[in-house]
């Protein structure tokens, strides 16, 4: 019974997930660069209990259209990054003219950021990854018990194990998610190009003070340190990247040759941003050879 439970549960799940990530991926893909012009623009900084500051960008967006409704947009940056913000107050500064990518038409669904555009991709890949192990499940309770109902009267039918079940999934989930993960690494690891990038570190009074919106609690803070970011020159043109991306010199970043917004530290064969991977495959090999065995020696 807990097989024909688990086969229509995984069946579900796996075409709730194809559909998702399908639904996802369109959005992506339809998206479209539109012009806009920006009416104004503010940096909102708050405080979290006085140690950490809340950045966050407030911007009022128009198309190049007669009669075309001004709106606001906001996106929350990282804690503690005022110098990435101020980055963005340049880009959005009244008056400037910037293409964005819009989803559909739908002007409701406008992205201040190229990462806040890859959210629907990064969430349709995460729905893949999911659809695979469903389906890789599914697989797995065909050949340990047969189609369910196939097997009746006088013919022989294998005893169910809930235990053999529990380990496959367990070692199945670990193997998709070091699978996964090993895949991405090694696509950033022999695709995207590195860079030389710099920290750059400016005194709070030098900056558009005019902009920004600043709590009391957050107003000591920000006036006794300096805004740091860090920048690298791609193809002629400037990106500012959050401070924590450059903490030792010289700073090496790999950057993703379709969005140089997407960036990530080099890495080691032996580095931590292996470590999903290997542990991924340590687990799901143990795990499914542990399932296997259980429900060989019908325990």
């Amino acid at each position: 019974m807990i097989e024909r439970a688990l086969f229509a549960l995984f069946s579900l799940g796996c075409v709730a997930t194809i559909t998702t990530g399908a639904y996802q991926a369109s959005k992506w893909y339809t998206q479209e660069s539109v012009t806009v012009e920006v009416r104004n623009s503010r940096l909102a900084i708050d405080s979290r209990r006085g140690s950490a500051l809340l950045p966050t960008l407030h911007v009022e967006l128009t198309a190049q259209a007669d009669g075309a409704p001004t709106m606001w947009r906001q996106v929350e940056l990282p804690q503690d990054e005022v110098g990435l913000g101020f980055g963005l107050l340049t880009k959005f500064a009244p008056g400037a003219t910037v293409s964005l990518f819009q989803t559909r038409g739908n002007p409701a669904e406008i992205f201040l950021t190229a990462a806040d555009a890859r959210e629907p991709l990064e969430f349709a890949i995460a729905m893949g990854g999911l659809a695979w192990f469903c389906g890789f499940f599914l697989l797995v309770l065909w050949v340990l018990f047969g189609r369910p109902g196939q097997q009746r009267g006088a013919e022989r039918r294998v005893p169910s194990s809930g235990a053999s079940l529990l380990f496959f999934s367990v070692g199945i989930l670990a193997l998709t998610i070091g699978l996964g993960v090993g895949a991405y690494r090694s696509w950033q690891a022999n695709f995207w190009q590195v860079v030389i990038a710099k920290r750059v570190e400016a005194p709070s009074s030098s900056l558009p003070l005019s902009q920004l919106v600043i709590s009391e609690k957050a107003r000591e803070r920000f006036a006794d340190a300096p805004v740091a970011w860090s920048e690298f020159e791609h193809e002629g043109r400037a990106y500012r990247l959050p401070a924590s991306a450059c903490l030792v010199e010289p700073c090496v970043l790999l950057v993703n040759p379709y969005d140089p917004e997407d960036w990530n530290p080099p890495f080691d064969v032996d580095s931590s941003a292996w470590a999903p991977t290997w542990i991924g495959l340590l687990f799901g090999v143990t795990f499914t050879g542990a399932g296997w065995l259980i429900r060989k020696m019908g325990m």
